[in-house]
């Protein structure tokens, strides 16, 4: 019998999904958390440490513009930024607005989790991502 996947109807079944695929988007050695405290108030939906990357995932069910504006904070600290949105809103639209502000795309569907669009490489502020690494991963 299958394992029966929840709905996404919540941010939190998103990342339920995320966390489920970084293994096998990010490498089998990779290592995730999530509601991370990264700049100030804010939290980073998923972090993810892939051998030396570090790696930032906003998931947004609606509010798509919000977590563009999140993960370019995100860009600061870590060296891939990615927004995370069900892939039925995924357009030509977001995906050039995510080009324009050098951020990656994963979608998200009720059968898993897909790079749509990988994000390029950043140059974070070192202090601010070995503050994360650290307190997150060490």
């Amino acid at each position: 019998m299958s394992e029966r996947v929840p709905p996404l109807v919540t941010e939190a079944a998103m990342v339920i999904a995320l966390t489920a695929s970084v293994a096998r988007l990010f490498g089998k050695h990779a290592n995730h958390a999530t509601e991370v405290s990264t700049h100030g108030r804010s939290r980073t939906d998923v972090c993810v440490l892939a051998g030396d990357l570090l790696i930032a995932i906003e998931a947004k069910l609606s509010n798509r513009r919000r977590a563009i504006g999140q993960a370019v904070l995100n860009r600061y600290y870590a060296d891939r930024s990615y927004i995370a949105v069900l892939d039925r809103h995924i357009t030509v639209e977001l995906t050039n607005e995510a080009r324009h502000w050098e951020l990656g795309i994963l979608t998200v569907s009720r059968t898993g989790v897909a790079i749509a669009l990988p994000a390029p490489i950043s140059s974070p502020d070192a202090q601010l991502r070995a503050r994360v690494i650290g307190s997150v991963f060490a």
